[in-house]
């Protein structure tokens, strides 16, 4: 069996195909829980199951497993993590599990929402490769610059944060994930080998999800109040609900997109290239979602401070792919006039 080769893919490349499936991803979620009734928790439980077991079909399929640390099971060899891939297994699960919520809160618009959960990433980046002894390039700086500028606009308009206590314990759970699996991911990964890049998505994914939901289901066995309520009725109701088709759909898409996220963050460049570019491409994906759902839903259109802080991330995009040539031809220049 042939090896799925994202690797081999430009990292600009992968962000634009990474930002097309955001669209479609963000969409179907917002309209299962805005149109369709129902919260975050009510499909959480069924759509971390699903998800569990589209990301173990694509990682059997993909070939990727081959790269993978296994242990014997009767006749099956199955992964599982090691060392740093471990931990960061452990705060993947935080991101399992608060990605999906945060599309579902009523009245916080969905480039909002993903603006000020990627400002937190994009701060983390260049503290993560500092703090790991990696070199930050000027590009990186210039589009962390934008970037950043990009997501305080927005925040500005706003005038206030104003969300619902649930919805901060999601951005909260999310930017603790992130900073904790970047830090791993510069210690076990950022090499720019194919092998070791398939190896942590495997190792990480493979046990990510399960964790996620032995979580739920601990939740589901001792929680108490309103919010559990709503999840043990999602683990009980949704699985023969007419929205299954659209939960299949969302969880197929999740997995894809976190093997082409996995693929941009582990490209041997510093985090503060890759984060911006990753974190550029899923907030550009929401806004166009955002707008897909304003013409065909009815739901409200981004708002002028939103439209900015995204052309902030397009020239931010810009910078990160022009960068790195231009560097490459003034070293050659150098070389050539010295």
């Amino acid at each position: 069996m042939r090896t799925l080769a994202l690797e081999k893919l430009r990292p600009e490349a992968i962000a634009v195909v990474y930002l097309v499936l955001w669209i479609p991803s963000i969409a179907m979620t917002r309209l299962v829980t805005v149109k369709g009734g129902l919260t975050g928790l009510e499909i959480l439980p069924v759509l971390t199951c699903l998800t569990t077991l589209a990301m173990w079909s694509f990682i059997a399929l993909s070939g990727w497993s081959r790269a993978a640390h296994t242990v014997r099971l009767a006749s099956f060899h199955i992964p599982v993590p090691t060392s740093w891939r471990l931990v960061s297994a452990l705060a993947a699960t935080l991101l399992a599990l608060s990605t999906p919520l945060s599309f579902t809160f009523p009245g916080v618009s969905i480039p909002f929402i993903q603006l000020l959960m990627k400002a937190g990433v994009l701060l983390i980046a260049p503290a993560v490769d500092l703090a790991s002894g990696r070199r930050v390039h000027w590009y990186s700086w210039v589009a962390l610059l934008l970037a950043a500028s990009g997501l305080l606009i927005a925040l500005r308009a706003r005038g206030a944060l104003n969300l619902p206590p649930l919805c901060l314990l999601v951005i909260a759970m999310y930017l603790g994930g992130y900073f904790v699996r970047l830090t791993a991911m510069s210690k076990a990964a950022k090499t720019g080998d194919p092998h070791t890049l398939k190896r942590y998505f495997v190792e990480e994914q493979v046990a990510a999800w399960p964790f996620a939901i032995v979580a739920g289901s601990a939740l589901l066995a001792f929680g108490r109040g309103n919010g559990f309520d709503q999840l043990r009725w999602g683990a009980t109701h949704l699985w023969t609900a007419p929205v299954l088709p659209e939960l299949i759909g969302i969880a197929m898409l999740t997995t894809l997109l976190g093997a082409l996220s996995l693929v941009i963050l582990l490209n041997a460049r510093e985090n503060t290239f890759c984060v911006p570019l990753e974190r550029s491409a899923s907030v550009l994906g929401g806004l166009a979602a955002a707008y897909v759902l304003a013409a065909l839903y009815g739901l409200p259109f981004p708002t002028p401070a939103e439209l900015i802080g995204a052309a902030f991330l397009v020239a931010a995009m810009v910078v990160l792919s022009l960068g790195p040539r231009l560097s490459r031809q003034k070293l050659l220049f150098r070389r050539a006039t010295s």
